[in-house]
């Protein structure tokens, strides 16, 4: 088992499919029901990533089964939530909340807060889907109230952005923004540049949605000024360019914006300023590649810049990938889970300073 999961956080899941088969044939020899349900979960969550929900539904659920008569609850409650999931992907949204809820009576029953918490993130998400925005309010107020007794901060942030959607989405502007703003105090004190570039953006959104384009403007500029000092620290262009692809929609909001405060103010300096949103967005990519190669023929890139930046990058891509696999098991232990935070955010902060 434990080599499937190295492999996995590595990337490699069809080696990890592999060796997580060695491991439930060897435990259907011994009669070994728990190491079979572990086997089991493990195979489904790497089907799951290899793009097959449909087989990994049948994992699951045979899972599933063994673990009814073994009584291992707490494990239960991480299956119950992954074959959510599943159907999720399936946009069976109906399916996903009958299991995300038994999942949520079972973590009651056994006291289990976290994943209480977890349980009611998944339904409030679900209600979001299905436009039930009142009632998604009411469950992610819910999960947000344990999350702070449990003093989860890095879920809290979450569940305050899933808030502020459901807000936003019921066209309760003035109430988003006071969740937005909650939920900015917290990515910025922990200093994710992601979850800023989305905050800020978002942020941009509904004061554009209010009428107040010189507040969204400030946003949408801070979005932008986030999401380029990341992907101006990126070494290869080939980084930049991909990292570009999840800021380019934000160009197109501040160039809207302008436009927006433009015909509010019949101010020309928004028209040069819309331009200049339009012409970075074109450009990009190809400055991207032409400073690389500029660079390489003046000074060249120091090798071992190259080589932090992919190694923060690989370490970053299998921390994320390990997280998730730990949080989605049947009872992940949550010393590891906040390890593994804490090296996640610790190696993001590096990616953030290399060039610093």
């Amino acid at each position: 088992m434990e080599i499937g999961a190295i492999n996995s956080m590595l990337g490699d899941f069809n080696l990890s499919f592999e060796y997580y088969h060695q491991a439930l044939e060897l435990a259907e020899q011994r009669g070994d029901l728990y190491l079979e349900i572990r086997a089991l979960t493990a195979i489904g969550s790497i089907t799951e990533k290899l793009g097959e929900p449909q087989k990994a539904l049948k994992y699951y659920n045979q899972a599933l089964e063994l673990n009814k008569s073994v009584g291992n609850r707490s494990q239960q409650i991480g299956i119950l939530a992954s074959i959510g999931t599943i159907y999720w992907t399936l946009h069976d949204v109906d399916k996903a909340l009958e299991y995300y809820r038994q999942a949520l009576d079972m973590s009651r029953e056994i006291g289990d807060k976290r994943q209480e918490a977890m349980a009611l993130t998944n339904i409030a998400l679900a209600l979001i889907f299905k436009g039930e925005y009142e009632d998604a309010i009411s469950t992610a107020k819910t999960a947000l109230e344990i999350n702070r007794n449990i003093n989860n901060v890095m879920n809290e942030g979450d569940i305050l952005t899933i808030i502020a959607y459901a807000y936003l989405n019921n066209k309760d502007y003035e109430t988003s923004l006071q969740y937005w703003r909650d939920a900015k105090q917290i990515v910025e004190k922990l200093r994710k540049g992601l979850f800023m570039r989305v905050t800020y953006g978002n942020m941009g959104d509904v004061f554009n949605k209010m009428g107040e384009y010189d507040s969204a403007y400030v946003y949408y500029n801070e979005a932008i000024k986030t999401g380029e000092s990341t992907r101006n620290k990126l070494v290869s262009s080939e980084h930049k360019t991909g990292y570009f692809i999840t800021i380019e929609d934000l160009y197109v909001q501040a160039l809207s914006n302008c436009m927006q405060l433009y015909r509010q103010t019949d101010d020309n300096t928004y028209i040069h300023e819309a331009f200049s949103y339009l012409e970075s967005s074109r450009s990009r990519v190809l400055l991207d590649q032409l400073a690389e190669a500029k660079s390489e023929m003046k000074q060249g890139i120091p090798p071992e810049t190259r080589n932090l930046e992919e190694s923060y990058m690989e370490q970053i891509e299998q921390l994320s990938s390990g997280l998730t696999q730990l949080i989605s098991s049947g009872e992940p232990d949550p010393d590891q889970v906040r390890q593994i935070e804490d090296e996640l955010l610790e190696q993001e902060t590096n990616l953030e300073r290399l060039h610093v």
